[in-house]
């Protein structure tokens, strides 16, 4: 079978049937920043609403609801488990939840002395 030329209507609508074939030669793709998850001020749970929507969407679990003595429940965080994903922010009824840069773990130069 010989295959289209990829300026043809066939051969436009073969990638578009088959993803894996492209016109020309691959482009690198930069690499990402990565994301981490920040819940701001406007958070229900630390106005003490029983909310933990963001903790329900999150399938890492980097946000979790843990049982507070004598109160409601509390968020938790844990950043090395949260991929950036952005499922938890539709969630959030109020927009409490944003995705942030990760700090850069790379250490300042020294300065001379």
């Amino acid at each position: 079978m010989n295959p289209e030329p990829p300026d043809t209507r066939r051969g436009f609508l073969r990638r578009l049937a088959d993803p894996g074939r492209r016109r020309g030669p691959e482009r690198p793709v930069p690499p990402a920043t990565p994301l981490q998850l920040h819940i701001g001020p406007a958070c229900l749970m630390s106005q003490r609403i029983e909310c933990r929507l963001c903790a329900e969407a999150c399938d890492t679990r980097a946000v979790r609801a843990v049982p507070a003595l004598g109160g409601i429940m509390q968020l938790r965080l844990d950043l090395s488990a949260c991929t950036g994903c952005g499922d938890c922010l539709a969630s959030c009824p109020v927009g409490a939840a944003t995705l942030a840069p990760r700090p850069s773990t790379t250490l300042p130069a020294p300065s001379p002395p």
